[in-house]
């Protein structure tokens, strides 16, 4: 396990010492490792949460498509490509 010297700022020090009691965090030390956790996979959850949403763009795009096909709007595999060209080019 690495070992990091930590300096914060006096009235830093004093807001997370405030935060450890009121939160229940056993010492700065938990609470560092947390917040810094906290950070480092902020990011990776950001993405996944991103392709999610890409997901789902798609999956209605799919729906959107079908009922295009069934109302006799789109009959071609050329038709389908464009038009999800163009919708995803708004993006």
């Amino acid at each position: 396990m690495a070992q990091l010297n930590l300096r914060l700022p006096n009235e830093l020090k004093k807001e997370a010492e405030r935060y450890i009691h009121k939160y229940g965090y056993r010492n700065m030390q938990e609470l560092a490792t947390d917040a810094i956790r906290t950070k480092v996979f902020e990011r990776e959850s950001i993405k996944e949460t991103l392709e999610l949403l890409k997901n789902k763009e798609l999956m209605s795009s799919i729906r959107s498509s079908r009922e295009d096909v069934r109302r006799g709007r789109l009959n071609s595999w050329d038709g389908l490509q464009k038009k999800w060209k163009k919708q995803h080019a708004k993006v």
